[in-house]
């Protein structure tokens, strides 16, 4: 069978696989992620005709409809025999949460996330399906503009920068061109990845991948996201409250969480360094023997690529 693409989502990843698979020539189709759910009811869709499914998208639908959106989707593809390849970005927030030894971030990891409760629930239905899978556990992606791209490039246009350990955190990067020429090209066989290019500080990652000569300094601060005892327990609850509503009704959390976050903006920001990044920042995740350990643990394979 001549090798046929499908790339299922748009944004910036989508935009470099479509760039890479020009380039080598290799067929292939797109669906918006707003136009899934429709073809999957009227049946407007044969998987069965491509070779590899690039799974990319993710929405402003309640999780539950998320999760169940991409069940169908599943569903679909065993009901045509499909017998490509689903690749299926996973989140490295699966795997924090258990290397992380910081205990301030505890409680915030158990407070369920809507984005990592989608990703944990559809990766679990995917494995179980049978159908065979590439799932890829992404860092940090360098020279991609992603939100954490964007957000880590207007912290390094500061002039000076306060953040958790000076920066002196050990951090796992990809570049974009590395990771989308495995994906494109590597053929596996009910693999679960964990891809790297680099292991550097944030600060070598400011100074050399986002060219900043910005100071960092030491981020003073009693709790691991850049916020008093007291808007620390507010922002929980805040977020407890969103996640919950998020479950079931989507215009309502998409909208709790514009006004929450512009809220949280104005009141509670301490340094131009915001509370989500402080956080990211405040713990050593990447401690190589702790990952080490989760990824066997996990079965998971790591691989650096050039």
């Amino acid at each position: 069978m001549e090798k046929k693409y499908l790339i299922i989502g748009s944004g910036a990843l989508s935009s470099e696989l479509q760039y890479q698979l020009n380039y080598l020539s290799i067929s292939f189709d797109i669906i918006q992620y707003r136009d899934l759910r429709s073809l999957l009811d009227n049946h407007d869709c044969r998987f069965n005709l491509y070779t590899k499914i690039f799974y990319l998208g993710i929405g402003w639908y309640s999780t539950i409809n998320e999760i169940q959106l991409f069940r169908n989707f599943i569903k679909k593809l065993k009901l045509e025999s499909f017998n490509g390849e689903i690749f299926f970005p996973g989140t490295q927030s699966t795997l924090i949460n258990k290397i992380s030894s910081c205990s301030k971030l505890k409680l915030d990891y158990f407070i369920p996330n809507r984005y990592n409760l989608i990703k944990y629930f559809n990766e679990f239905f995917l494995v179980k399906s049978g159908i065979n899978y590439d799932i890829i556990y992404i860092p940090i992606i360098i020279n991609l503009k992603t939100k954490s791209y964007l957000k880590y490039k207007q912290l390094a246009s500061q002039y000076e920068l306060s953040v958790p350990n000076g920066g002196k955190n050990m951090m796992y990067f990809i570049s974009a061109k590395s990771l989308v020429r495995d994906i494109v090209n590597t053929k596996n066989d009910k693999s679960k990845r964990f891809l790297y290019s680099k292991y550097i500080s944030f600060s070598d990652y400011v100074e050399t991948e986002l060219d900043s000569q910005v100071k960092l300094s030491l981020l003073q601060s009693d709790s691991a996201y850049n916020l008093s005892l007291k808007r620390h327990i507010e922002y929980l609850i805040k977020k407890t409250v969103r996640e919950f509503v998020g479950l079931f009704y989507s215009p309502i959390a998409k909208n709790t969480e514009k006004i929450f976050f512009a809220n949280h903006f104005i009141n509670t920001y301490v340094k131009p360094i915001d509370s989500e990044t402080a956080r990211f920042l405040s713990n050593d995740f990447y401690n190589p023997l702790k990952m080490k350990a989760i990824l066997e643990k996990n079965k998971i394979f790591c691989e650096k690529l050039l």
